[in-house]
């Protein structure tokens, strides 16, 4: 059953009298603070340096706390900040990112010499939003917040940036992990092109794979890291599967061709050092092989984890094979690239957990 109208407007004024114009934004912010930042940290691996008589110097970053706003007064008191504090001296309404850090000198047996802890280290600062559990004015009652100097109907969800309030527009983005179907401009070589954004969730490392038709029929895949399209059956020969297996899964016009582009690749090794040609950077001959398994093996498809097979990763592609072919042969409509079904909003939390990400892994490369 279908809703109406006014129906749709309802439900939405109940939400926003509920929860807020703001919610969606501090509940990514908590989330970003209480989860995001220590699993970004998790995610690097310690610091591991080599010493005399095969011992090793071992680093450990773990434990990160965000504090409340706060400053040190001339006499050394803890001076917790307002946000109208913040707005009236031009200051940036912001807390200090401590972390836990661990050394160890271990020998070559792995047990451990010597070691040490520092507790609560900062590494940086990061900007607090209004009224989220890191707030000085969060869980504030009304009359609270007036004596505070704010505005009881204030919902926060922004942050104060120098004394200026500053809102963190949401980005709007494809989804993510899925395959999406379009067709191409009449004056493209392509006819149409199946392509899927795929992320892991634990390093936050995105690349872009693709399947494409041209107008005769040939199949290619756009792969992470190599410069030119490679033809679908080479493709499954690098991944040691045996291309007659697509012979009942796709019309016989289009695997006659995959055949033919294929046929010359007698087996496995010959189709990686055929990818390998056509890597990023200029590698040695003899290298070929190695780079194009590691890309196959790490880098294809990283959302469905790193114990994935190869027969799993094989299968991925086939998917998108089927759906690229369907939609070219009209049993299934293309994918709308501006349908909001098709769409993510990346909220505060998330953008703001992506800048540290990649702060922290410079912070971590310049200490190794």
């Amino acid at each position: 059953m279908s809703l109406s109208e006014n129906n749709i407007f309802s439900i939405i004024k109940s939400y926003f009298d509920t929860y807020g114009c703001s919610e969606i934004q501090k509940k990514s912010y908590e989330v970003l603070i209480n989860s995001t930042l220590n699993r970004i940290i998790n995610e690097e691996p310690t610091i591991e340096i080599p010493q005399k008589n095969n011992q090793k110097y071992i680093v450990k970053f773990f434990d990160l706390t965000v504090d409340r706003p706060h400053f040190l007064e001339e006499n050394r008191n803890i001076n917790y900040l307002k946000p109208t504090e913040a707005r009236l001296r031009d200051l940036t309404y912001d807390a200090p990112i401590s972390i836990n850090i661990s050394e160890e000198l271990i020998d070559e047996n792995g047990r451990v010499i010597d070691g040490l802890i520092h507790n609560k280290i900062t590494i940086g600062r990061i900007p607090i939003m209004l009224q989220t559990s890191k707030c000085n004015l969060y869980n504030k009652t009304p009359e609270e917040l007036i004596k505070a100097g704010e505005d009881k109907y204030d919902n926060g969800g922004y942050f104060i940036i120098r004394g200026k309030e500053r809102v963190l527009v949401s980005q709007e983005r494809i989804s993510y992990d899925v395959i999406h179907v379009f067709p191409q401009k009449r004056n493209s070589k392509y006819e149409y092109i199946a392509d899927i954004r795929s992320m892991s969730e634990e390093t936050g490392h995105s690349v872009l794979v693709q399947a494409k038709m041209y107008e005769t029929g040939k199949l290619v895949y756009s792969l992470p890291y190599i410069t030119q399209d490679i033809p679908v059956g080479i493709v499954f020969k690098a991944l040691d599967i045996d291309i007659s297996e697509l012979q009942h899964l796709i019309p016989q016009k289009y695997y006659k061709c995959i055949f033919q582009e294929s046929y010359f690749i007698q087996n496995t090794e010959d189709a990686l050092d055929y990818i390998g040609k056509f890597a990023m950077h200029i590698i040695p001959k003899e290298k070929r092989i190695g780079y194009a398994s590691q890309m196959l093996e790490n880098e294809l498809f990283p959302h469905l984890g790193i114990i994935t097979s190869k027969r799993e990763r094989a299968l991925f592609l086939m998917l998108m094979l089927d759906k690229l072919i369907k939609t070219a042969e009209g049993e299934r409509e293309p994918d709308d690239r501006d349908h909001i079904s098709n769409k993510r909003c990346e909220t505060a939390g998330i953008l703001i957990g992506d800048i540290f990400r990649s702060l922290y892994k410079r912070f971590i490369r310049s200490l190794a």
